[in-house]
């Protein structure tokens, strides 16, 4: 699976950012060999090796892992926003390079699919406050700044600032349990209209309002007829 033609088109026609664009050419010039054979994981570059090549070397204590993390939110970017094709390997000999053929990317998602269940399944067992924490924190503050730690933890796209809070959509699907199964949830959602009936009018009251507001109309007529 040759990307190259893809990734030429985005680079001449595609809305890149300046960083989007000098990370994509890093990683391109990288993934092919002299004779225009692409090398697959063998081309890859570090998050530490693509920071240099982009950023320059650090001048300050910290400056690196600063302009790691800068590298690591551009190519989610390009994989997310630009559907460019980067494969991710973490750890001694890994980074980020071009998929050379079809069974490169396989191989890449089965790895990056088994952390992914790895990891997952030892947060659930563990189920610490640290991981608790997180899920709030993605849930509820990761449009703001104190879901910044976590989106960079995580390596996760930064929010879309036309798009709705995230904490709607957790909000969104918790209604939607409720009104699929009122009977079931009627406790919980006497619970809603106790405590924020002024947000949440029942549909059935606003049925009301409107009936009345007619008859108010019709009563208005005659007396004005």
């Amino acid at each position: 699976m040759d990307s190259r033609s893809r990734i030429d088109k985005t680079l001449r026609f595609g809305r890149l950012d300046p960083d989007e664009r000098l990370v994509l050419e890093e990683i391109l010039r990288a993934g092919y060999g002299a004779n225009g054979s692409p090398l697959g994981r063998a081309g890859a570059l570090s998050a530490a090796e693509l920071a240099r090549k982009v950023f320059g070397p650090p001048m300050r204590p910290g400056d690196q892992d600063t302009m790691k993390r800068a590298v690591r939110r551009v190519v989610n970017s390009l994989i997310i926003r630009h559907k460019i094709p980067i494969c991710c390997e973490p750890g001694f000999g890994g980074g980020y390079y071009l998929p050379a053929d079809d069974s490169e990317v396989e191989a890449n998602h089965h790895r990056f699919h088994r952390r992914a269940m790895t990891g997952l399944m030892k947060a659930t067992r563990a189920k610490s406050s640290a991981y608790a924490d997180s899920l709030i924190q993605l849930s509820f503050g990761y449009d703001g700044p104190e879901g910044r730690e976590i989106r960079e933890r995580y390596e996760l796209p930064e929010p879309n600032p036309e798009g709705p809070p995230l904490w709607v959509s957790v909000v969104t699907k918790f209604l939607d349990r409720l009104k699929n199964d009122p009977d079931r949830y009627a406790r919980e959602l006497r619970q809603l209209q106790d405590r924020y009936g002024e947000l949440m009018v029942p549909r059935r009251r606003v049925r009301q309002l409107k009936s009345l507001a007619g008859a108010l109309k019709n009563v208005v007529e005659r007396l004005e007829g």
